[in-house]
């Protein structure tokens, strides 16, 4: 991170004003600060992006080319520009850029896997989760030590709703290689439906315990909990490898898991 392209500034309880230290950039608690606005244990120090320096370079993640996009840490920055909000935390640019995706469906926002090169679509669904604001913060969904998923907002239209000029459509969604045409598509499924035998009861059980199974084992899962974060943390995990699956539909699969669990199951 070039901490010196935006300087930040640490306020105290008495008003006064210092450089955040340079090591905390390289540490993992600067997630906190991110999160939450103020260090780790000083909840009186908030973390501010500096209205004293209109002119900047750019912010660019290291290893990755994309001209026709803008970093989601660099695109949060620009609209606090434009909406005289560089008082607030960073934690707040980054939600309020999620809301401004959410209701401009028309901005493009994609992913460049930082291993691969490839881009994809971003699961607009997740524009309203909690880790949005993280994830631009941070710039990316974490996979691997040093790999990622960052995330681009399309230059064009981003740079036209700043203007407040109209947003044309002209970048398609990226779409994967072996994406079929729409018509062709439902070709393929309409064949599939004929040909394919659904689950006999003794097969869907199995997939159902393996669900339960792994769910218990790799994230404490409490069936009889009548409200569980293991939803959301799995469909966090599939998105990590760009498998993109909702917490409802994971909820319900888990709600029918746990039905066939033995009656004296802990």
């Amino acid at each position: 991170m070039d901490i010196v392209t935006i300087p930040r500034r640490q306020i105290g309880e008495h008003g006064d004003k210092a450089e955040i230290r340079e090591e905390w950039w390289r540490e993992r608690r600067i997630r906190f600060v991110f999160e939450y606005g103020y260090p780790h244990g000083h909840p009186t120090h908030g973390i501010y992006i500096s209205k004293e320096t209109p002119k900047r370079k750019e912010i660019k993640p290291k290893g990755i080319t994309c001209p026709e996009g803008i970093w989601s840490r660099e695109a949060f920055c620009l609209l606090g520009e434009k909406e005289g909000n560089l008082d607030k935390n960073v934690g707040w640019l980054a939600q309020r850029l999620a809301e401004v995706l959410v209701l401009e469906p028309s901005i493009e926002v994609f992913t460049i896997d930082s291993y691969t090169g490839q881009k994809k679509r971003f699961d607009r669904d997740f524009l309203r989760s909690q880790n949005a604001a993280k994830w631009f913060v941070e710039g990316l969904i974490k996979g691997q030590p040093g790999e990622g998923i960052y995330i681009f907002v399309n230059r064009e239209q981003f740079e036209n709703y700043l203007a407040d000029k109209p947003i044309e459509n002209k970048v398609a969604s990226p779409e994967p290689e072996n994406a079929k045409p729409a018509n062709k598509e439902k070709e393929l499924l309409g064949k599939q439906k004929t040909t394919e035998k659904s689950l006999g009861t003794r097969e869907r059980d199995t997939v159902l315990k393996m669900i339960i199974g792994m769910a218990i084992g790799g994230y404490s899962y409490d069936p009889k909990a009548s409200k569980s974060p293991t939803a959301k943390e799995i469909s966090d995990d599939l998105l990590r490898q760009g498998i993109s699956v909702s917490d409802d539909t994971i909820r319900k699969w888990l709600k029918e898991a746990a039905e066939i669990l033995p009656p004296d199951t802990e």
